[in-house]
Protein backbone atom coordinates (compact mmCIF):
# COMPACT_ATOMS: atom_id res chain seq x y z
CA UNK A 1 0.00 0.00 0.00
CA UNK A 2 1.78 3.25 -1.60
CA UNK A 3 1.69 6.33 0.96
CA UNK A 4 -0.66 9.45 -0.46
CA UNK A 5 0.49 12.82 0.82
CA UNK A 6 -1.09 15.92 -0.27
CA UNK A 7 -1.28 19.79 1.41
CA UNK A 8 -3.86 20.46 3.78
CA UNK A 9 -4.62 24.02 3.51
CA UNK A 10 -8.02 25.07 2.78
CA UNK A 11 -6.68 27.85 0.53
CA UNK A 12 -4.03 26.87 -1.63
CA UNK A 13 -0.51 29.48 -1.45
CA UNK A 14 0.64 30.80 -4.37
CA UNK A 15 3.23 29.47 -6.28
CA UNK A 16 6.01 31.11 -5.35
CA UNK A 17 5.35 31.12 -1.67
CA UNK A 18 8.23 28.36 -0.44
CA UNK A 19 8.60 29.81 3.51
CA UNK A 20 5.56 30.81 4.83
CA UNK A 21 5.34 30.43 8.67
CA UNK A 22 3.27 28.10 10.01
CA UNK A 23 1.77 28.33 13.34
CA UNK A 24 4.45 28.73 15.86
CA UNK A 25 3.93 30.56 19.19
CA UNK A 26 5.22 34.09 19.94
CA UNK A 27 8.95 34.04 21.04
CA UNK A 28 7.64 34.71 24.53
CA UNK A 29 5.83 31.99 24.96
CA UNK A 30 6.95 29.42 27.64
CA UNK A 31 3.72 27.99 27.49
CA UNK A 32 3.17 23.96 26.22
CA UNK A 33 0.05 21.82 25.07
CA UNK A 34 0.38 18.78 26.24
CA UNK A 35 -1.84 15.93 24.71
CA UNK A 36 -3.23 12.36 24.32
CA UNK A 37 -3.54 12.24 28.27
CA UNK A 38 -4.98 9.17 30.26
CA UNK A 39 -7.77 9.47 31.85
CA UNK A 40 -6.22 8.82 35.16
CA UNK A 41 -3.41 11.39 34.57
CA UNK A 42 -3.50 14.11 37.84
CA UNK A 43 -1.96 17.68 37.99
CA UNK A 44 0.79 16.51 39.94
CA UNK A 45 1.79 13.75 37.76
CA UNK A 46 2.45 16.37 35.03
CA UNK A 47 3.82 18.80 38.04
CA UNK A 48 6.36 15.72 39.11
CA UNK A 49 7.16 14.67 35.03
CA UNK A 50 8.19 18.09 33.73
CA UNK A 51 9.62 19.54 36.55
CA UNK A 52 12.70 17.16 36.00
CA UNK A 53 13.06 18.84 33.18
CA UNK A 54 13.17 22.64 34.33
CA UNK A 55 10.91 24.56 37.64
CA UNK A 56 7.72 24.40 36.36
CA UNK A 57 5.39 27.69 36.84
CA UNK A 58 1.85 26.13 36.54
CA UNK A 59 -0.21 22.56 35.26
CA UNK A 60 -3.51 22.27 34.00
CA UNK A 61 -5.66 19.51 32.94
CA UNK A 62 -8.87 20.47 31.06
CA UNK A 63 -12.08 18.60 32.69
CA UNK A 64 -15.61 18.52 31.61
CA UNK A 65 -17.59 21.17 33.38
CA UNK A 66 -19.87 18.67 34.72
CA UNK A 67 -18.57 15.34 35.22
CA UNK A 68 -15.04 16.65 36.10
CA UNK A 69 -13.22 14.00 33.92
CA UNK A 70 -10.78 14.74 32.00
CA UNK A 71 -10.78 15.61 28.25
CA UNK A 72 -7.22 13.73 27.66
CA UNK A 73 -5.64 17.29 27.47
CA UNK A 74 -4.21 19.86 29.19
CA UNK A 75 -1.18 23.03 29.46
CA UNK A 76 2.36 23.17 31.20
CA UNK A 77 3.81 26.93 31.81
CA UNK A 78 7.51 27.52 32.44
CA UNK A 79 9.57 30.40 33.39
CA UNK A 80 11.40 30.21 30.47
CA UNK A 81 11.43 29.42 26.64
CA UNK A 82 14.63 27.41 26.44
CA UNK A 83 12.94 24.69 29.48
CA UNK A 84 9.99 24.36 27.05
CA UNK A 85 12.04 23.65 24.58
CA UNK A 86 13.98 21.41 26.45
CA UNK A 87 10.62 19.94 27.51
CA UNK A 88 9.79 18.93 24.37
CA UNK A 89 12.73 17.50 23.32
CA UNK A 90 12.87 15.26 25.81
CA UNK A 91 9.44 14.63 26.96
CA UNK A 92 7.32 14.47 24.04
CA UNK A 93 5.78 11.26 22.73
CA UNK A 94 7.35 9.20 26.16
CA UNK A 95 4.96 7.11 28.22
CA UNK A 96 2.78 8.40 31.29
CA UNK A 97 0.63 5.85 32.95
CA UNK A 98 1.00 3.34 29.82
CA UNK A 99 0.24 6.06 27.25
CA UNK A 100 1.97 8.15 24.56
CA UNK A 101 1.58 11.73 25.22
CA UNK A 102 1.98 14.60 23.08
CA UNK A 103 4.34 17.63 23.92
CA UNK A 104 4.23 20.92 21.55
CA UNK A 105 3.84 24.66 22.06
CA UNK A 106 0.83 25.95 22.99
CA UNK A 107 -1.29 28.02 20.22
CA UNK A 108 -4.57 29.59 21.54
CA UNK A 109 -5.50 31.73 18.47
CA UNK A 110 -7.94 29.40 16.71
CA UNK A 111 -7.84 31.15 13.67
CA UNK A 112 -3.76 30.36 13.60
CA UNK A 113 -4.49 26.61 14.66
CA UNK A 114 -6.85 26.16 11.88
CA UNK A 115 -5.43 27.94 8.81
CA UNK A 116 -3.41 24.58 7.27
CA UNK A 117 -0.24 26.48 6.86
CA UNK A 118 2.54 23.63 5.85
CA UNK A 119 -0.29 20.86 7.19
CA UNK A 120 0.21 17.54 5.76
CA UNK A 121 -2.77 15.14 5.27
CA UNK A 122 -1.41 11.58 5.16
CA UNK A 123 -3.61 8.71 4.07
CA UNK A 124 -2.76 5.03 3.49
CA UNK A 125 -0.74 4.40 6.77
CA UNK A 126 0.38 0.90 7.37
CA UNK A 127 -0.95 -0.09 11.00
CA UNK A 128 1.95 -0.64 12.41
CA UNK A 129 2.93 3.36 12.42
CA UNK A 130 2.04 5.34 15.49
CA UNK A 131 2.53 9.28 16.13
CA UNK A 132 6.35 8.35 17.25
CA UNK A 133 7.22 6.81 14.14
CA UNK A 134 5.16 8.77 11.99
CA UNK A 135 7.43 11.83 13.93
CA UNK A 136 10.68 10.44 13.26
CA UNK A 137 9.88 10.08 9.25
CA UNK A 138 8.95 13.59 8.44
CA UNK A 139 11.40 15.28 11.18
CA UNK A 140 14.06 14.24 8.54
CA UNK A 141 12.40 17.12 6.10
CA UNK A 142 12.32 20.11 8.30
CA UNK A 143 11.03 20.68 12.28
CA UNK A 144 7.53 19.23 13.55
CA UNK A 145 5.46 21.30 15.19
CA UNK A 146 3.04 18.72 15.52
CA UNK A 147 2.15 15.22 13.98
CA UNK A 148 -1.20 12.68 14.91
CA UNK A 149 -2.25 9.31 13.83
CA UNK A 150 -6.05 9.28 13.97
CA UNK A 151 -7.27 6.26 15.91
CA UNK A 152 -10.66 4.34 17.15
CA UNK A 153 -11.68 4.10 20.55
CA UNK A 154 -9.52 1.31 20.89
CA UNK A 155 -6.58 3.00 20.31
CA UNK A 156 -5.47 1.47 16.72
CA UNK A 157 -4.99 3.59 13.95
CA UNK A 158 -7.56 4.42 11.45
CA UNK A 159 -4.41 4.55 8.44
CA UNK A 160 -4.55 8.42 8.32
CA UNK A 161 -2.98 11.41 9.99
CA UNK A 162 -1.41 14.89 10.04
CA UNK A 163 1.75 16.37 10.22
CA UNK A 164 2.68 19.72 10.58
CA UNK A 165 6.12 21.83 9.65
CA UNK A 166 7.22 25.16 10.91
CA UNK A 167 7.25 26.14 6.88
CA UNK A 168 5.70 25.37 3.86
CA UNK A 169 9.10 24.60 2.20
CA UNK A 170 9.64 21.33 4.33
CA UNK A 171 6.06 20.38 4.05
CA UNK A 172 6.49 20.29 0.07
CA UNK A 173 10.02 18.51 0.25
CA UNK A 174 8.27 15.78 2.53
CA UNK A 175 5.32 15.57 -0.04
CA UNK A 176 7.90 15.60 -3.28
CA UNK A 177 10.05 12.69 -0.95
CA UNK A 178 7.49 10.34 0.69
CA UNK A 179 4.58 10.68 -1.91
CA UNK A 180 4.11 6.93 -3.35
CA UNK A 181 6.50 5.58 -0.98
CA UNK A 182 6.11 2.17 0.40
CA UNK A 183 5.92 2.45 4.42
CA UNK A 184 6.13 -0.88 5.41
CA UNK A 185 9.06 -1.32 3.31
CA UNK A 186 11.04 1.66 4.84
CA UNK A 187 14.81 0.50 4.81
CA UNK A 188 17.94 1.54 6.89
CA UNK A 189 19.84 3.21 3.46
CA UNK A 190 16.87 5.31 2.74
CA UNK A 191 16.39 6.68 6.77
CA UNK A 192 20.17 7.53 6.82
CA UNK A 193 20.91 8.63 3.36
CA UNK A 194 19.47 11.73 4.06
CA UNK A 195 22.83 12.78 5.93
CA UNK A 196 25.13 11.73 2.93
CA UNK A 197 26.57 9.42 0.89
CA UNK A 198 26.61 5.66 1.81
CA UNK A 199 28.86 3.48 0.16
CA UNK A 200 27.32 0.56 2.55
CA UNK A 201 24.57 -0.67 4.89
CA UNK A 202 23.57 -4.04 6.24
CA UNK A 203 21.03 -5.55 9.12
CA UNK A 204 22.76 -8.38 10.90
CA UNK A 205 20.60 -11.39 10.57
CA UNK A 206 19.74 -14.87 11.91
CA UNK A 207 20.95 -17.87 9.75
CA UNK A 208 17.19 -18.64 9.30
CA UNK A 209 16.83 -14.78 8.13
CA UNK A 210 15.38 -12.87 11.26
CA UNK A 211 16.64 -9.64 12.08
CA UNK A 212 19.58 -9.36 15.18
CA UNK A 213 18.53 -6.13 15.34
CA UNK A 214 21.65 -4.20 14.98
CA UNK A 215 23.55 -3.24 12.11
CA UNK A 216 25.99 -1.00 10.62
CA UNK A 217 26.50 2.13 8.07
CA UNK A 218 29.49 3.05 6.42
CA UNK A 219 29.44 6.57 5.14
CA UNK A 220 31.72 8.26 2.79
CA UNK A 221 32.39 10.96 4.82
CA UNK A 222 33.35 11.71 8.34
CA UNK A 223 31.02 14.41 8.76
CA UNK A 224 28.03 12.53 7.13
CA UNK A 225 28.33 9.72 10.14
CA UNK A 226 28.54 12.61 12.61
CA UNK A 227 25.34 14.32 11.41
CA UNK A 228 23.62 10.89 11.21
CA UNK A 229 24.66 9.74 15.15
CA UNK A 230 23.24 13.36 16.08
CA UNK A 231 20.12 13.38 14.31
CA UNK A 232 18.70 9.37 14.43
CA UNK A 233 20.44 8.29 18.07
CA UNK A 234 17.09 8.32 20.63
CA UNK A 235 14.72 8.66 17.88
CA UNK A 236 11.78 6.24 18.26
CA UNK A 237 10.44 3.83 15.85
CA UNK A 238 7.54 1.81 16.92
CA UNK A 239 7.70 0.56 20.30
CA UNK A 240 11.73 0.71 19.72
CA UNK A 241 14.46 3.68 20.20
CA UNK A 242 17.70 3.96 17.56
CA UNK A 243 21.18 4.05 19.12
CA UNK A 244 23.31 5.22 17.22
CA UNK A 245 26.46 5.54 17.63
CA UNK A 246 30.62 5.35 16.33
CA UNK A 247 31.18 1.80 15.88
CA UNK A 248 33.23 0.54 18.84
CA UNK A 249 34.54 -2.39 20.59
CA UNK A 250 31.95 -4.20 22.94
CA UNK A 251 33.88 -2.91 25.36
CA UNK A 252 34.54 0.44 24.95
CA UNK A 253 30.76 0.47 24.01
CA UNK A 254 29.86 -0.90 27.43
CA UNK A 255 32.30 1.39 29.58
CA UNK A 256 30.76 4.22 27.76
CA UNK A 257 27.16 3.76 28.14
CA UNK A 258 27.88 2.34 32.09
CA UNK A 259 29.20 6.52 32.37
CA UNK A 260 26.28 8.01 30.75
CA UNK A 261 23.61 6.22 32.88
CA UNK A 262 25.76 6.76 36.10
CA UNK A 263 25.59 10.39 35.04
CA UNK A 264 22.16 10.50 34.47
CA UNK A 265 21.19 8.58 37.45
CA UNK A 266 23.43 11.38 39.54
CA UNK A 267 21.46 14.41 37.70
CA UNK A 268 18.00 12.25 39.12
CA UNK A 269 19.76 11.78 42.72
CA UNK A 270 20.69 15.30 42.96
CA UNK A 271 17.39 17.15 42.18
CA UNK A 272 15.17 14.93 44.42
CA UNK A 273 17.77 15.74 47.30
CA UNK A 274 16.33 19.76 46.87
CA UNK A 275 13.38 19.29 46.00
CA UNK A 276 10.32 18.83 48.88
CA UNK A 277 7.09 17.24 49.22
CA UNK A 278 4.97 19.32 51.81
CA UNK A 279 1.06 18.26 53.20
CA UNK A 280 -1.33 18.83 55.18
CA UNK A 281 -1.27 22.56 54.25
CA UNK A 282 -5.17 24.92 55.15
CA UNK A 283 -6.42 26.25 52.30
CA UNK A 284 -5.86 29.80 52.39
CA UNK A 285 -2.10 29.07 51.44
CA UNK A 286 -1.09 29.60 47.81
CA UNK A 287 2.20 29.76 45.62
CA UNK A 288 3.45 33.48 47.07
CA UNK A 289 2.55 32.03 50.82
CA UNK A 290 4.07 28.63 50.84
CA UNK A 291 7.76 30.50 49.26
CA UNK A 292 7.41 32.70 52.00
CA UNK A 293 6.97 30.45 54.35
CA UNK A 294 10.25 28.53 52.66
CA UNK A 295 12.31 30.70 51.30
CA UNK A 296 13.78 31.86 54.73
CA UNK A 297 16.28 28.69 54.36
CA UNK A 298 17.55 29.53 51.28
CA UNK A 299 17.08 30.46 47.34
CA UNK A 300 13.81 28.86 46.02
CA UNK A 301 13.75 27.49 42.48
CA UNK A 302 9.83 26.54 42.31
CA UNK A 303 7.60 26.93 44.56
CA UNK A 304 3.79 25.12 43.82
CA UNK A 305 0.34 24.22 45.74
CA UNK A 306 -1.41 21.62 43.51
CA UNK A 307 -5.12 22.52 42.83
CA UNK A 308 -8.08 20.46 41.99
CA UNK A 309 -10.55 21.20 38.87
CA UNK A 310 -12.22 24.25 40.80
CA UNK A 311 -8.96 26.00 41.44
CA UNK A 312 -9.47 25.17 45.69
CA UNK A 313 -5.82 23.82 46.97
CA UNK A 314 -5.25 20.16 47.67
CA UNK A 315 -3.76 20.72 51.04
CA UNK A 316 -0.43 19.76 49.29
CA UNK A 317 2.69 21.01 46.94
CA UNK A 318 6.41 21.45 45.81
CA UNK A 319 9.18 23.57 47.15
CA UNK A 320 12.43 23.01 44.82
CA UNK A 321 15.81 24.76 46.79
CA UNK A 322 19.09 25.48 44.70
CA UNK A 323 21.06 24.06 47.18
CA UNK A 324 20.81 20.21 49.12
CA UNK A 325 21.24 21.78 52.60
CA UNK A 326 18.99 24.69 52.51
CA UNK A 327 16.25 21.60 51.45
CA UNK A 328 17.44 19.33 54.59
CA UNK A 329 17.47 23.12 56.99
CA UNK A 330 13.83 23.34 55.68
CA UNK A 331 12.85 19.69 56.75
CA UNK A 332 14.53 20.25 60.76
CA UNK A 333 12.52 23.44 61.09
CA UNK A 334 9.54 22.98 59.15
CA UNK A 335 8.21 19.34 59.10
CA UNK A 336 5.16 19.02 62.07
CA UNK A 337 5.45 23.01 62.58
CA UNK A 338 1.82 24.03 63.40
CA UNK A 339 1.26 26.77 60.32
CA UNK A 340 -2.64 28.00 61.34
CA UNK A 341 -4.80 25.32 62.63
CA UNK A 342 -2.76 22.47 60.87
CA UNK A 343 0.80 20.49 61.83
CA UNK A 344 2.25 20.55 58.27
CA UNK A 345 4.11 17.06 57.04
CA UNK A 346 7.48 18.48 55.07
CA UNK A 347 10.22 15.04 53.47
CA UNK A 348 12.00 15.12 50.40
CA UNK A 349 9.93 14.55 47.02
CA UNK A 350 9.75 10.86 46.19
CA UNK A 351 8.48 9.47 42.82
CA UNK A 352 5.28 7.57 43.16
CA UNK A 353 7.15 4.09 42.61
CA UNK A 354 9.65 4.82 45.49
CA UNK A 355 6.71 5.43 47.46
CA UNK A 356 4.62 2.70 47.08
CA UNK A 357 7.70 0.78 47.75
CA UNK A 358 8.36 2.12 51.11
CA UNK A 359 5.46 1.53 52.09
CA UNK A 360 5.08 -1.66 51.04
CA UNK A 361 8.09 -2.23 53.17
CA UNK A 362 7.30 -0.78 56.11
CA UNK A 363 3.63 -2.26 56.50
CA UNK A 364 5.02 -5.33 55.99
CA UNK A 365 7.19 -4.99 58.62
CA UNK A 366 4.46 -3.88 60.84
CA UNK A 367 3.06 -7.01 60.04
CA UNK A 368 5.85 -9.13 61.39
CA UNK A 369 5.63 -7.20 64.51
CA UNK A 370 2.63 -8.04 64.81
CA UNK A 371 3.10 -11.47 63.99
CA UNK A 372 5.69 -12.46 67.08
CA UNK A 373 3.19 -10.91 69.57
CA UNK A 374 1.66 -13.84 71.57
CA UNK A 375 -1.67 -14.57 69.87
CA UNK A 376 -3.74 -15.16 73.18
CA UNK A 377 -3.76 -11.64 74.00
CA UNK A 378 -5.71 -10.52 70.89
CA UNK A 379 -8.33 -13.33 71.46
CA UNK A 380 -9.90 -12.31 75.01
CA UNK A 381 -12.27 -9.55 75.62
CA UNK A 382 -10.93 -6.39 76.94
CA UNK A 383 -14.42 -6.23 79.35
CA UNK A 384 -13.64 -10.05 80.59
CA UNK A 385 -12.60 -10.86 83.72
CA UNK A 386 -9.69 -11.81 84.10
CA UNK A 387 -7.52 -14.43 86.33
CA UNK A 388 -4.75 -15.48 88.43
CA UNK A 389 -3.50 -18.91 88.44
CA UNK A 390 -0.84 -20.31 90.21
CA UNK A 391 2.28 -18.20 91.29
CA UNK A 392 0.45 -15.30 90.28
CA UNK A 393 0.56 -15.67 86.98
CA UNK A 394 -1.80 -14.15 85.10
CA UNK A 395 -4.15 -17.25 82.86
CA UNK A 396 -6.94 -16.21 80.23
CA UNK A 397 -8.87 -18.88 80.87
CA UNK A 398 -11.92 -19.34 83.11
CA UNK A 399 -11.41 -21.90 86.25
CA UNK A 400 -13.88 -24.37 85.70
CA UNK A 401 -16.97 -25.04 88.08
CA UNK A 402 -16.03 -27.14 91.24
CA UNK A 403 -18.02 -29.93 91.60
CA UNK A 404 -20.43 -30.98 93.98
CA UNK A 405 -17.73 -33.35 95.75
CA UNK A 406 -15.57 -30.59 95.86
CA UNK A 407 -17.50 -28.39 97.45
CA UNK A 408 -18.75 -30.55 100.21
CA UNK A 409 -15.09 -31.60 100.92
CA UNK A 410 -13.85 -27.75 101.03
CA UNK A 411 -17.05 -27.09 103.47
CA UNK A 412 -15.87 -29.39 105.61
CA UNK A 413 -12.46 -28.36 105.96
CA UNK A 414 -13.29 -24.94 106.09
CA UNK A 415 -12.82 -23.30 109.45
CA UNK A 416 -16.34 -22.68 111.32
CA UNK A 417 -17.05 -19.36 112.60
CA UNK A 418 -17.74 -18.38 116.22
CA UNK A 419 -21.39 -18.71 116.74
CA UNK A 420 -22.41 -14.87 117.73
CA UNK A 421 -25.27 -12.57 117.82
CA UNK A 422 -24.85 -10.75 114.44
CA UNK A 423 -23.62 -14.66 112.68
CA UNK A 424 -27.19 -15.74 113.25
CA UNK A 425 -28.54 -12.71 112.62
CA UNK A 426 -27.51 -12.79 109.70
CA UNK A 427 -28.49 -16.18 108.83
CA UNK A 428 -31.97 -15.41 110.06
CA UNK A 429 -31.88 -12.61 106.94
Amino acid sequence: MALSLASSSRIAPAPQQRATPAVIPSLESASLYVGDLDVSVVEEQLFWVFSTIAPVASVKICRDRLSRVSLGYGYVNFYTQQAAYRAIEELNYTMLNNKSIRVMFSQRDPTMRKSGNANIFVKNLHLDIDNKLLFTIFSNFGKVISCKVATNTAGQSEGYGFVQFDINGSAEKAIASLNGMLMNDYDLKKEFGIYGEITSAVVMREENGDSKFFGFVNFEKAEAAAAAVEGLNGKAFGEKVLYVQRAQKRADREAELRAHFELRRSRLDRWREKNLYVKNLEESIGDAELKEMFSVFGEVLSCKVMLDGEGRSKGFGFVAFTTQQSAICAINEMHRKVIGRKQIYVAFAQRKEERTAMLMAHFAQLNTVRSMRPAVQSYWPVHQQLYYGQAGWLGLIRPTPPTMQAVVQNSQTRPQLPATASHYSLASH
